[in-house]
């Protein structure tokens, strides 16, 4: 569900980037991508990275007034880890600041990261990728 369209058109404060270290759990997703992180993707990451965080680069944010987070960039990622290693922190870099709360006014809250219902399914695709390493699923 987006963003109520009466609240406007989203501006974004440009800021001098940080670094923080969150709970993946806790992100949301953009609305371009509500449905989470793309399964055939997520299947391949963790058949090659599993729940390793090391080298990862930090996925892109942008924060809103109430301090909520929103991925920009490193949805699948940010997905591995909390499915993989839950309350595991990573390191996420916030770059800009959106001119209003992410929470919606009715306190709805955007999925965060990965529906349960997707499990079984990722599950069986990184079965599949450590059965058929050679196998490409996506471009």
């Amino acid at each position: 569900m987006p963003f109520p369209e009466a609240r406007g058109p989203v501006r974004l404060k440009p800021m001098a980037s940080t670094f923080r270290d969150v709970d993946p759990r806790t992100l949301h997703v953009p609305s371009s991508r509500l449905g989470g992180a793309d399964p055939i993707k997520l299947a391949r990451q963790i058949s090659k990275y599993a729940a390793a965080s090391d080298g990862m680069p930090p996925p892109w944010v942008y924060e809103g007034t109430d301090g909520e987070l929103v991925i920009f960039n490193g949805v699948t990622r940010a997905t591995r880890i909390a499915k993989l290693a839950p309350g595991k922190l990573i390191r996420v870099e916030v770059s800009a600041r959106f001119g209003r709360p992410l929470q919606p006014c009715n306190d709805w809250r955007f999925v965060a990261m990965i529906e349960p219902t997707r499990q079984e399914i990722l599950d069986r695709l990184a079965r599949l990728s450590e059965l058929a390493p050679d196998m490409r699923f996506g471009s």
